[in-house]
């Protein structure tokens, strides 16, 4: 591990700008998973391998969007809370500015979903980014036979539609079942851990709102909606939008349908999880202001979840039934990757330069060439395409 990481002397603003990388292209949800493994493990040595994997089985066992919430994790396993809120902000701020401007340009000119035609070379770079990562997080985490067992029950129930809640529950009570048992992980204290610091956020949290229900009430129940929503977004950011759309098309009748799954579009092309519709959402309501308490609400509870849960966490590394269920969770989630891949390559209309493109940024990312420059490079190469 970097001496720095180890002494938590990590500089805020080096960690916000590695999150702000990512932040830029983390297209695909769970996709981003092996590239920020990379960033935090390989390339910065700033966490363990042991300490990833608490991470994500913490992340994706708890509501919200599973990379989001691994982006607050390594920033509170190395700098607190302090850490975890500037990991957290720097990855989701590109999304979210994005998504906001876009949400006004739509609702000004009212024909942005035209434009999105422009957007189906992203989209085939999207299926490129998930398939690579997929089969880059099985290479890792599931090498045994009982581990691809897993994964792949965990694929087949995601394609026959059964929610990702209980094909999680169901893989980790199998795994904790048919797994040996492995040796014992040695514990590692955590900076900032404890409860000390969730009831501090807690309280800021508390008094932030109780000013906003104070100054905007109007802002307020918007946020206070996208934090409900987020309490049972269980299995990732895609478990909110029907939640999400019976509350504000169904009983607040905010907005129509079609104009729900317009902003499920805008959604869909840029950075970030899938929740961040809910910017669309504020936008609509309440401009910019609406669409940062929508933003915020739609994050606020998941966040602190994780803040409070991670220190218990550390101290079950020492069961070694718990890591039998971190490795059926890990395997899980690689099955849920690939069903997500080939979902999205099934949904395209796929020509012959599709393809290529496909295929020349399937084999970049599997070169290991920055995702960055793929997307960027892909996106380049369709624009010229399409031009002519």
């Amino acid at each position: 591990m970097n001496p720095s990481a180890r002494n938590g002397h990590i500089p805020l603003f080096q960690l916000f700008a590695a999150f702000f990388r990512i932040g830029l292209t983390a297209f695909g949800g769970p996709a981003m998973i092996p590239h920020i493994r990379r960033l935090v493990i390989n390339a910065k040595g700033w966490i363990t391998e042991s300490d990833f994997k608490t991470g994500l089985a913490v992340c994706q066992a708890i509501p919200g969007a599973t990379v989001a919430q691994l982006a607050a994790y390594v920033g509170l396993r190395l700098r607190g809370l302090g850490g975890a809120l500037t990991a957290f902000a720097a990855f989701m701020l590109p999304a979210s500015l994005l998504i906001t401007a876009l949400s006004a340009l739509y609702f000004r000119y009212q024909n942005l979903p035209r434009l999105l035609l422009a957007f189906d070379g992203l989209k085939i770079l999207v299926v490129a980014i998930v398939l690579s990562a997929s089969l880059d997080f099985i290479a890792k985490y599931t090498r045994q036979r009982l581990d691809k067992f897993l994964a792949l029950g965990a694929a087949l129930a995601f394609v026959a539609k059964i929610h990702p809640v209980p094909i999680l529950l169901c893989v980790v009570a199998a795994g904790m079942v048919v797994l040996p048992a492995p040796a014992v992980m040695p514990l590692r204290p955590m900076r900032g851990g404890g409860f000390r610091t969730p009831v501090l956020f807690l309280g800021g949290l508390v008094a932030g709102y109780a000013l906003l229900w104070m100054t905007r009430p109007d802002l307020f129940h918007l946020a206070r909606l996208m934090m409900g929503i987020d309490l049972v977004a269980f299995g990732g950011g895609f478990a909110a939008l029907p939640i999400m759309l019976h509350e504000v098309v169904t009983r607040m009748g905010w907005m129509t349908q079609a104009m729900f799954m317009d902003g499920i579009a805008l959604g869909q092309v840029t950075p970030g999880p899938i929740v961040l519709t809910s910017a669309f959402v504020g936008y609509a309501q309440a401009g910019l202001a609406g669409a940062v308490a929508a933003a915020l609400g739609i994050f606020t509870p998941s966040l602190l979840i994780l803040i409070w849960v991670v220190p218990v966490c550390d101290r079950l590394l020492s069961s070694r039934l718990f890591q039998k269920a971190l490795r059926a969770s890990l395997a899980s989630l690689g099955g849920l990757m690939t069903a997500v891949a080939v979902g999205l390559g099934a949904s395209l209309d796929w020509t012959w330069p599709g393809a290529l493109l496909g295929l020349a940024a399937f084999a970049a990312l599997q070169r290991k060439i920055d995702v960055l420059w793929v997307v960027l490079a892909g996106t380049a190469a369709w624009l010229l395409f399409t031009a002519f």
